[in-house]
């Protein structure tokens, strides 16, 4: 059975850490089986999440890919485990659009601010690639460094992250400048 990873992107200037996962709790029949139950691997994957030291967990599905990554009830599991937490929904190999938007600039200052302050904040997706790679690349963008520069950290940190050229862009461009940000 593979083990549940968080890839650690570290922030400019000893800011706290950004943290990249595959979704938890998700699996096949054969995956439930062996995790005994869907939930005990759920809750054992935020678990792993919070000894991370996430106080956050970013949530990029779309509303679709809960039930059918066996995970319905996500939400109200990280929040039980402590967590805080967000759902950002960005469609599968896309970049961030409207929606995203939306829902991240009514957090976006307070997660910064802790971000700055030392805190950290656990990003996933359903395999914790494209999604996920394309908010953390954004975020340190946000937080100062050089797109090129972001990209490669992301990447570096969690190989095979940003996996669309269109994710690529959105970063390298900063589309969220187009959409008002």
């Amino acid at each position: 059975m593979a083990s549940f990873t968080v890839s650690t992107v570290a922030l400019p200037a000893d800011a706290g850490a950004l943290g990249l996962s595959a979704c938890p709790g998700q699996g096949g029949i054969l995956g439930t089986l062996v995790a005994g139950g869907r939930q005990a691997k759920l809750e054992r994957e935020l678990g792993a999440i919070r000894h991370w030291g996430a106080f956050a967990l970013l949530t990029l599905l779309e509303p679709s890919e809960f039930e059918l990554l066996g995970v319905p009830r996500l939400g109200d599991a990280a929040r039980d485990t402590g967590l805080v937490w967000h759902h950002f929904p960005i469609a599968d190999f896309c970049a961030p659009g409207v929606k995203f938007e939306r829902a991240w600039q009514a957090h976006r200052a307070t997660l910064l601010e802790r971000l700055v302050k030392g805190e950290r904040v656990a990003i996933h997706c359903r395999a914790g690639l494209g999604r996920s790679g394309t908010v953390a690349a954004r975020i340190l963008v946000e937080l100062g460094l050089p797109p090129e520069h972001a990209i490669r950290s992301v990447r570096t940190a969690r190989p095979g992250a940003l996996e669309s050229p269109e994710q690529v862009d959105y970063v390298r461009a900063r589309r969220w400048e187009d959409m008002g940000e």
